[in-house]
């Protein structure tokens, strides 16, 4: 994700306007920060409801176009899962999320 820290970064989803454009939007960015984002979406949702989602989005969409809230659309029906939600904040935008995490221990507590 070091990529996605610098000015010249792009959001891994993009409006393409014209077919040239197409090529300079599928970079280091697009592919590693994506297989980043479909590794993160596996493990939130579970091998099997990942597994269910993507078959019933290829079945589906097997000979038509899809968008790519077609594709969280149906990973959250099929799982249960916000998925809506949750993905375009990473897709959408430039950067990631940061956590910060403090531990605040209580008197006497462990």
């Amino acid at each position: 994700l070091q990529l996605d820290e610098l000015k010249s970064s792009h959001p891994i989803e993009v409006e393409v306007n014209i077919a040239q454009e197409v090529e300079e939007i599928f970079d280091a960015v697009s592919y590693q920060k994506g297989s980043c984002l479909i590794h993160m979406l596996y493990n939130y949702m579970g091998h099997r409801p990942f597994q269910d989602g993507m078959r019933t989005y290829f079945e589906k969409f097997k000979y038509s176009n899809a968008t790519t809230e077609d594709l969280w659309t149906v990973l959250q029906a099929t799982s249960g899962c916000d998925v809506t939600e949750f993905m375009p904040l990473w897709t959408k935008q430039t950067g990631y999320p940061v956590v910060s995490i403090r531990l605040i221990r209580a008197p006497g507590g462990k």
